[in-house]
C-alpha cells in the first residue's frame, strides 16, 4: 500500500503521524521515531523525535 501525504512546513511531526495513521486506517495506539540527518537509521548522532511516552515524559 502506498499513500502520498501533503503536510506543510508549520504542522508538527505528531500531526504528520496522525495524518499517516489516517491515511492507512490504523487506530491503535503505536510508538514512532522520525530521524533527521544521521548516515543510517538509529544514528546517535541524529535529531530524533519521538513519541513522548518512548522518552519516560508525560
Amino acid at each position: 500500500m502506498v499513500r502520498t501525504i501533503l503536510i506543510c512546513a508549520g504542522q508538527t511531526l505528531e500531526t504528520l503521524h496522525k495524518t499517516i495513521f489516517k491515511a492507512f486506517d490504523r487506530f491503535d495506539e503505536h510508538m514512532y521515531e522520525f530521524q533527521i540527518g544521521g548516515r543510517k537509521p538509529h544514528d546517535p548522532k541524529a535529531r530524533r523525535y519521538v513519541l513522548p511516552v518512548a522518552e519516560g515524559d508525560d
